[in-house]
């Protein structure tokens, strides 16, 4: 039915509570894990820095911050591959540059019949207005299942 489970993620312990129900959708649809991780070097500058960033430094920083975070992206996801794999998983990782929202519509429109797993950082009311939802964009812009696990933490 599914020929992939997709689980995008940042790096988080939460994002990892994704895992253990992605890794039990793989085995029972006999599907590999397709771990996502997306950086936005731009995203770390504050408004307007980025720009004046790359006019003083002939983008150079914005060159350096983007082979950092993309290193950073691999090594991970790198790490979590290892630890899927010792457990007898088919595993595929991808570490994809861009805004993240738009990246991982993208990338997953790209997939053959993929579920998506995630968590949700469980912000509510204002707090989810204010800086939106990376779950909930991708429950309306995707046109595949996308299996949200509430976080419970807070």
């Amino acid at each position: 039915m599914y020929e992939t489970v997709v689980v995008p993620l940042d790096g988080s312990p939460l994002a990892e509570q994704a895992l253990p129900h992605a890794v039990a959708l793989a085995r029972a649809f006999d599907a590999p894990l397709q771990l996502v991780r997306v950086f936005d070097p731009m995203a770390s500058f504050a408004p307007g820095a980025a720009s004046h960033a790359a006019g003083v430094a002939s983008g150079s920083l914005i060159e350096e911050t983007e082979r950092v975070e993309r290193e950073e992206c691999e090594r991970y996801l790198a790490e979590q591959e290892r630890e899927l794999a010792d457990k007898g998983l088919r595993v595929l990782t991808t570490a994809a540059r861009g805004p993240v929202v738009p990246t991982l519509v993208d990338l997953i429109q790209g997939i053959a019949s993929p579920i998506v797993v995630l968590t949700t950082r469980g912000r509510g009311g204002f707090k989810r207005f204010v800086l939106g939802s990376v779950a909930d964009s991708l429950r309306h812009q995707l046109e595949v299942p996308v299996t949200v696990i509430p976080n419970t933490a807070d």
